[in-house]
């Protein structure tokens, strides 16, 4: 012990901190440790499509790269994991799901995209959002305009629960998803905001 002031200051030295509830987990200073897994840990990561995308009303699965241009930092944690368009998670938890969305389009209707979620690894799958990017050609060409939308997700099961992006609406050859190498313009944010 050694007095600090007027408090007594004491470290503790040990091997091993056992639950004293099997599986609550440990908690220090608010910080939950459970099963190999400090639940504070924060995760983060931020996909961006790469270049532009034409006249397609299927699941995005080309030219998906992590964001990490620059001072972007791309992603803080594990990351995850993309392939054929379709995002695992890297730990269970409640996730935030977020999709910035940059569209020009050569008619008068609206075109958009679907974030699509599945807990059978898309056996089956639900449209959790529809983020609809209004357009409204004028005689001059093309708009160009932004959607934005954001689920909240929770991932029991990194195994099972995943999510992917699905276009609509692009019926005109001239129609364009805008994607580009190095700045954010079309996108997605992947965000852990606790345990599930």
């Amino acid at each position: 012990k050694c007095w600090y002031n007027g408090n007594i200051m004491s470290s503790l030295n040990v091997n091993t901190i056992a639950e004293y509830t099997s599986g609550n987990g440990v908690t220090i200073d608010g910080v939950l440790i459970k099963d190999n897994t400090v639940d504070s840990v924060p995760e983060v990561d931020q996909w961006h499509l790469t270049s532009d995308r034409s006249n397609d009303n299927s699941v995005i699965t080309a030219n998906l790269s992590r964001f990490d241009d620059g001072i972007a930092v791309g992603y803080s944690g594990t990351g995850m994991t993309e392939s054929s368009g379709i995002f695992s998670f890297p730990s269970t938890g409640i996730w935030s799901v977020r999709a910035m969305i940059t569209m020009q389009s050569h008619e008068d209707h609206s075109q958009g995209v679907y974030i699509i979620g599945t807990d059978d690894n898309f056996s089956s799958e639900t449209t959790l959002a529809n983020i609809h990017v209004a357009h409204r050609a004028t005689s001059t060409g093309a708009e160009v305009r932004n959607g934005y939308g954001e689920v909240i997700v929770d991932i029991t099961d990194t195994s099972n629960r995943k999510i992917k992006f699905q276009v609509f609406g692009q019926n005109d050859g001239d129609d364009v998803m805008s994607g580009s190498s190095t700045r954010m313009v079309t996108g997605f944010t992947f965000q852990r905001l606790g345990k599930t």
